[in-house]
């Protein structure tokens, strides 16, 4: 009897230091204070001063993804569904990050855009580049006729695509260029949320509609970001994997999903290689954007005034001109009439699209490269 006794009484303490052993690494690796997330993330900014990436991706439109029949004539004036199938293609990505108190950035990606006239895919080359002043984007540098727009701004507009949130919340977490979220304000709101076979903390700031999903053992690191309207409908989720190479948390892998204000898929985003340099010394024409002949440049930098056109002739020189000009023959002796009315054709259409886009920014119809809501 005494036996039985001696052995129950040693289990139940093997069981109570278990459970206490448990309780206190549960304590330790699942439950961080926000400060000791923000103190990992500023750990890590410091070590990366500045970083490279190179990745590819998967990317699949879902049917009726860019144009619906109960679309506004405006937007869709012949009623046309797009695509009328998903379709899915591959793209590529490149992004470099100076050092911090350079401000300055390098996007680049190779997209297919969709013609729901012909149901074809068209390749589009675009960089993105900002000195710390000033985004300049050159759509299709190769073509006959590029063209360039100058945009004002105190910030990257790279930094805010969805396909480098991964990268800006890895390295430069401490500035996250949400529309409306102060990092600053971040509050815990679930400190045991499952997420795959992690159990994450929530992070969120009030009256934002973004949350992170934290894993305290990848480095406290945000393994998903989510999006949600008022009602608690998703608007973009991205799922983040990640990998430690020598002491650092990266991300490894990532997907995106961006959803209807009625819940349904929009799209979705699957990264297939991923090549991230961390501290590599860049160049002086790594955030240079160089101009070819016959490139037109719209450059929109003195805002609330007119904005000012010009074009790169070809022997390399920038001249300035107005829009009626572009359609009279001889402006350049070096351009020739077929020259000029195509860049006229392009500024209708580059107004027109813009004219749609915001239309459909009204509507909660945003495009891939546009801003989530």
């Amino acid at each position: 009897m005494n036996r039985w006794i001696a052995i129950w009484a040693s289990f139940a303490v093997v069981t109570l230091v278990f459970l206490a052993s448990s309780r206190a690494d549960d304590k330790a690796q699942n439950n961080p204070t926000i400060e000791e997330i923000k103190r990992a993330w500023r750990t890590r900014e410091e070590a990366v001063k500045s970083f490279s990436a190179a990745w590819k991706v998967t990317h699949t439109y879902a049917k009726g993804s860019l144009l619906t029949p109960d679309m506004s004539e405006t937007i869709n004036p012949q009623k046309l569904l797009a695509p009328t199938e998903d379709m899915t293609f591959d793209a590529r990505f490149d992004f470099k990050v100076a050092p911090k108190e350079q401000q300055k950035t390098r996007y680049q990606f190779h997209w297919q855009t969709f013609d729901p006239l012909t149901s074809k895919l068209n390749p589009l080359i675009t960089i993105e580049v900002f000195d710390g002043k000033t985004n300049t984007i050159l759509d299709n540098p190769e073509s006959p006729q590029p063209i360039s727009s100058v945009k004002p701004g105190g910030y990257s507009l790279s930094e805010k695509r969805l396909e480098t949130r991964p990268l800006i919340l890895a390295f430069r977490p401490s500035a996250m260029p949400l529309d409306d979220m102060n990092p600053n304000t971040l509050e815990i709101i679930d400190e045991k949320a499952a997420f795959g076979n992690a159990r994450c903390v929530v992070l969120k700031s009030k009256g934002s509609k973004w949350a992170f999903w934290v894993d305290p053992l990848q480095g406290n690191s945000v393994v998903r970001c989510f999006s949600q309207s008022k009602d608690g409908t998703p608007r973009v989720i991205i799922d983040i994997d990640w990998i430690e190479k020598s002491g650092v948390w990266i991300p490894k892998a990532w997907h995106i999903s961006q959803f209807w204000l009625d819940g349904g898929l929009r799209y979705y985003t699957t990264t297939q290689e991923v090549d991230i340099a961390l501290n590599p010394d860049f160049g002086v024409d790594d955030f240079e954007l160089k101009f070819g002949p016959r490139t037109l440049i719209i450059d929109g930098h003195e805002t609330g005034k007119a904005m000012k056109y010009s074009i790169i002739t070809d022997d390399g020189q920038k001249k300035d001109v107005k829009v009626s000009d572009l359609r009279n023959d001889g402006v350049y002796q070096s351009t020739s009439k077929v020259t000029i009315y195509a860049i006229w054709t392009g500024i209708v259409a580059l107004l027109a699209v813009a004219a749609c886009g915001f239309m459909a920014w009204r509507k909660g119809l945003l495009p891939f490269k546009g801003r989530a809501k």
